[in-house]
């Protein structure tokens, strides 16, 4: 009966997800592209000051074209040593991301 009322309700909500999900789940298996490649880069560190550069908001040879809290490097570092060059991994928390904003 639970069940029943759940799907009643949010029925539009699980539509668009399922549709969505197939419009999008191809992109789960492209490769890196342009400023993937970038970030890639800057995030390959050799030292644990090279690491904390990542959240220096003052130029440094880690830093990207503006300052974030969360950098992309951070992202990119982490992934890289956890799944190496693999990028169904890259893509697959930004992709959840996406669904979870729809």
């Amino acid at each position: 009966m639970k069940l029943n009322c759940f799907f009643k309700r949010y029925w539009l909500t699980i539509v668009v997800l399922i549709l969505t999900s197939l419009l999008f789940a191809q992109s789960l298996n492209s490769y890196f592209g342009g400023d993937d490649w970038f970030h890639l880069n800057v995030s390959q560190i050799k030292n644990f000051g090279e690491f904390l550069n990542f959240f220096n908001p003052l130029p440094n040879p880690q830093m990207t074209a503006f300052y974030r809290p969360l950098p992309n490097q951070f992202f990119f570092f982490i992934n890289q040593n956890l799944f190496g060059w693999r990028p169904f991994f890259y893509h697959l928390p930004i992709y959840l991301m996406f669904l979870s904003t729809i």
